[in-house]
């Protein structure tokens, strides 16, 4: 009881009911039984990039220990999609502006695209853990990745900003074959082993 109580001060502070953050909630819940919260680092990819700071947002407004540190991968943090990479990286990048608008619409329901949960470029991020963003330099969210790393820096947030030549959106898939994707893989172990 003490859990559900927990998971609904998370989601209630948040004023989202998104069945993803939940699910994100009850396992960091569930992982703070059997390790310390600085013995945890929370990660995500695209979408999940952006749900993985949605989480700390929660879990700071619900009072609970927040992780060590976090990672994001080509992280999608502003689902209004205005970042210029948009647009400057529409030819360089596998992803495609209608793509973007469909998922982001799905993903929206009736929140405001400027719901700090649901695009968390538009949150106030003082007090999150160090954080490391991994954006390819020829993705469509690039500039998600760099704008937020202003934000946090801005906010005080210790933020490791990393931007690879040539890379699309979550190269990190390449790994067997790209080298730059091999590369930011040894970067994250680096990273979390410095935290944790």
């Amino acid at each position: 009881q003490e859990l559900l109580t927990t998971i609904d001060g998370i989601v209630d502070a948040a004023q989202n009911r998104s069945q993803f953050l939940e699910s994100a909630a009850w396992d960091y819940i569930a992982k703070l039984r059997r390790a310390a919260p600085n013995q945890i680092v929370v990660a995500g990819d695209s979408a999940g990039g952006g749900l993985t700071i949605a989480l700390l947002l929660c879990l700071r407004e619900a009072g609970l220990p927040l992780p060590a540190a976090a990672v994001c991968l080509s992280p999608w943090f502003d689902l209004a999609l205005t970042g210029r990479s948009m647009e400057t990286n529409c030819h360089s990048d596998y992803l495609n502006s209608a793509i973007l608008h469909a998922s982001a619409t799905m993903y929206l329901a009736n929140h405001d695209v400027r719901n700090p949960l649901v695009s968390p470029l538009y949150a106030d991020l003082r007090g999150l853990p160090p954080m490391l963003i991994q954006v390819g330099t020829a993705e469509m969210l690039q500039d998600d990745g760099r704008r937020f790393a202003a934000r946090a820096n801005a906010a005080g947030v210790d933020v490791t900003l990393e931007e690879y030549a040539g890379m699309v959106h979550v190269w990190h898939f390449t790994y067997l074959v790209e080298p730059r994707a091999r590369q930011a893989v040894h970067s994250i172990g680096q990273f979390v082993a410095s935290k944790v």
